[in-house]
């Protein structure tokens, strides 16, 4: 008989399927083999190996794909045949008749979900886990038969965990059956059913959700959504109909039971919510939600064949509803609402007010919250006007005007009045003040500024100065709160533009002054970076130095640093002396920033500065404290220690510095027993892994210095290894090994 020796190389598997009339076996790629054939021509016998690269097997890519071959006449069948995936494989065994017959069996492991095609979406966040099945099926490509049970290992929905996934899938002729399983602590959905393979694709299935968590899968798709927001849910849903034809298709959903929690705000439903897709059309019939001052329904229809929407929202709500969509703030209150969304889906009309009682809002970063607030909200598709809305803020009425503009359902502009009188503030930390404030707020919503004048009416500071903290930091110092989404400045960042007026209002009362000031002074920049310009003048007081109290007889604080609050004063002080025989009145004056103060002094009658010194810290006459008269006149180094001793004591009066030590040891970063490389035989350079107690010191992301040495012999091999991970399975190892001789090695991880 006939026979040949046939080599093939990357030759389409489109051409060879064609060639054999496989047509509807739906794998793609690169061809290579060689084979021995004999036999008829359209019932050949033989035998070979072939691979498949870069291929596709119904819609999904494969690396590589090697088998051996075996033509039996009436068709071809395949044997150890092996693909590999992304790290993934799978093993299993085919039969590929000539009539169009086949017999197959597949069993898959460690595939990457992140790899696999047919779960691609732009729409869905990333998936991840590890995917396997086992697969198995006989039958003919008119009437297929497939058996197969898919399991996903540790599956994740973007940074939120699923747990595992099963499922099974059969297919007799035409029709699919499927059954599917998601277990975990926070999610729990059983469904089955079937599918028509059809042109149509009649369905009839049913799911089940049991106690689920559904905030984190929603915080999926939007990230905004407050962390201290929880939804759990039960319910069931049911699709009959035909799958390729939305007016033929019904969708029922029933939502036994719904539980959300917004902060400490809790929502359930007061009945079953029930919604449905009858046809073309959505319609909400039955949804009603009830908490503590609500009670709020929504009913109404979206017409998916034209795109138009009408629904409805009516009750009561309580403001608590709020921290679920807002991070950072506790809310509480109610109001009523009347609301419709009418028109096209894609840009319904949006009308609605909303009468607030009693509301009140508070951020975790602000010493005060917005108390009393009433009025009504009134909104529509482009803007959001507060003109009747009031409020108290510290105790005083506060009245808001103007508007927030609208795009997308998202706030884009922001133009609102605030009006305040008689409002007691705390801020910053040690402050008591009673101001009046007419204040706007205008730009972007990201960052808005805050321009405007405010009345210090009076003010008491009863903290001690601090350069870190204190009466001259306005900088904010609010810790995140539970990790929920950051400070005030991640949400929104203003501008500052705000003149400060305190005539002769601001009075300073602790331990170590009492002063009162009046200051002109204008705040910008930022948030996180404020600017103060301007300057305060001391009307009068005095402060205590090292137990002396000491009268301010002038005194200037200067604002002009623009990177920082940084304060720049000049003060001039006096105080009396006495020592036997003779009274002194001595002169102190200090100028300069908190961490660059210089002060000078001088008495009268008239003294040498080192002898003021010696009045001020010994309480001592002129040239009788021991300590003392070893200096003269002129300045040495002992009296220059003397005068940064007067500095720092008087710069603690007005600041105190809390020093840091900063230690850096360039040490070891591991110390731990690993999988290492050891001379099998003492005489070649090729190591072998082997238990290794290992020092070893990152020098970067993925480089590493590693010192070696091996537990299981008694000879100093000593080994020294650079390692690179150039991905998280494969590393090259470049040693230098204990006979002094070097080797590359490529080292493979794999998970079991």
């Amino acid at each position: 008989p006939p026979s040949a020796r046939i080599r093939i190389a990357r030759w389409p598997m489109t051409d060879l399927r064609h060639a054999f009339d496989l047509d509807d076996y739906n794998v793609d790629g690169s061809f290579s083999g060689e084979f021995h054939v004999f036999g008829p021509y359209l019932n050949p016998l033989g035998f070979g190996q072939m691979t498949i690269a870069d291929g596709v097997a119904y819609g999904e890519s494969f690396m590589v794909a090697t088998s051996g071959v075996r033509l039996e006449g009436e068709g071809v069948r395949l044997d150890s045949l092996q693909i590999e995936k992304a790290g993934g494989s799978g093993t299993g065994a085919a039969w590929v008749g000539f009539d169009g017959r086949y017999a197959f069996n597949l069993d898959a492991r460690g595939i990457p979900v992140d790899t696999v095609d047919m779960m691609r979406s732009a729409s869905v966040p990333p998936l991840s886990g590890s995917l396997g099945f086992v697969a198995g099926g006989s039958g003919t490509f008119d009437r297929p038969r497939y058996d197969v049970r898919v399991t996903i290992s540790d599956f994740f929905v973007g940074d939120e965990g699923i747990g595992q996934v099963s499922g099974e899938l059969n297919i007799i002729g035409d029709m699919l059956t499927v059954k599917l399983e998601a277990a975990s602590p926070r999610l729990a959905v059983s469904g089955a059913g079937r599918i028509a393979m059809t042109d149509t694709m009649d369905a009839e299935l049913s799911f089940n959700v049991t106690d689920t968590s559904l905030d984190p899968y929603v915080r999926v798709f939007n990230p905004r959504i407050s962390p201290f927001t929880t939804a759990i849910a039960s319910g069931r849903v049911r699709v009959t109909g035909q799958l390729a034809n939305i007016d033929e298709l019904l969708v029922e959903a029933m939502v036994d039971r719904l539980d959300l929690r917004l902060f400490d705000y809790r929502l359930r439903n007061a009945s079953p919510i029930q919604i449905a897709l009858d046809r073309h059309a959505m319609r909400v019939t039955q949804m009603r939600l009830v908490g503590e001052e609500t009670q709020l329904d929504i009913a109404g229809v979206i017409d998916l064949h034209d795109e138009r929407i009408d629904v409805r929202a009516t009750g009561d709500a309580g403001l608590g509803i709020l921290q679920g969509f807002v991070p950072d703030i506790r809310s509480s209150g109610r109001a009523s609402l009347e609301a419709t969304f009418q028109g096209p889906m894609r840009n319904p009309a949006v009308t609605g007010v909303m009468r607030v009682e009693d509301g009140r809002i508070r951020h975790f970063n602000l010493p005060h919250a917005l108390e009393n607030i009433s009025g009504p909200v009134r909104f529509d598709t482009r803007s959001v006007r507060v003109d009747e809305v009031t409020a108290r803020l510290g105790g005083g009425p506060v009245r808001f005007g103007g508007r927030i503009d609208i795009e997308a359902y998202q706030p884009t502009r922001i133009d609102v009045t605030m009006m305040g009188e008689g409002m007691r503030l705390r801020f910053p930390e040690g402050m008591r003040s009673l101001v009046d404030a007419d204040l706007t707020v205008q730009g972007p919503v990201e960052s808005p500024t805050v321009a405007g004048t405010v009345q210090v009416r009076n003010a008491l500071y009863t903290g001690q100065f601090s350069s870190e903290g204190g009466l001259f930091n306005l900088e904010t110092t609010g810790s995140d709160v539970g990790g929920g989404g950051g400070s005030l400045t991640q949400s929104v960042a203003p501008r500052y533009d705000v003149r400060i007026v305190a005539p002769s209002t601001v009075e300073i009362r602790n331990s170590t002054a009492r002063l009162v000031l009046n200051a002109d002074l204008q705040l910008r920049g930022t948030v996180d970076r404020p600017a103060l310009f301007g300057r305060a003048e001391v009307a009068r007081g005095e402060f205590t130095f090292e137990g002396r109290r000491y009268q301010i007889t002038r005194g200037t604080i200067d604002f002009n640093n623009p990177g920082k609050i940084e304060p720049f004063f000049d003060i001039e002080t006096e105080t009396r002396v006495r020592v036997p025989g003779q009274t002194y009145r001595v002169i102190a004056r200090a100028a300069g920033t908190m961490d660059r103060l210089t002060p000078t002094f001088e008495a009268d009658p008239p003294l040498a500065e080192v002898e003021v010194l010696s009045l001020l810290f010994g309480d001592v006459a002129p040239g009788q404290d021991v300590e003392f008269t070893q200096y003269s006149t002129n300045v040495t180094p002992q009296q220059q220690l003397l005068r940064e001793r007067a500095t720092r004591a008087l710069t603690g009066a007005i600041s105190s510095e809390v020093g840091r030590v900063v230690e850096q040891t360039f040490g070891v970063d591991t110390f731990q027993l690993t999988p290492s490389l050891v001379d099998p035989n003492a005489q070649s350079s090729r190591l072998d892994p082997a238990a290794r107690l290992t020092i070893g010191k990152r020098l970067s992301e993925r480089l590493y210095l590693t010192y070696s040495r091996s537990l299981s012999s008694t000879t100093q091999d000593q080994i020294i290894l650079l390692e690179y991970d150039q991905t998280d399975r494969l590393s090259w190892i470049l040693s230098r090994n204990e006979d002094r001789t070097y080797a590359l090695d490529i080292r493979v991880r794999h998970a079991f």
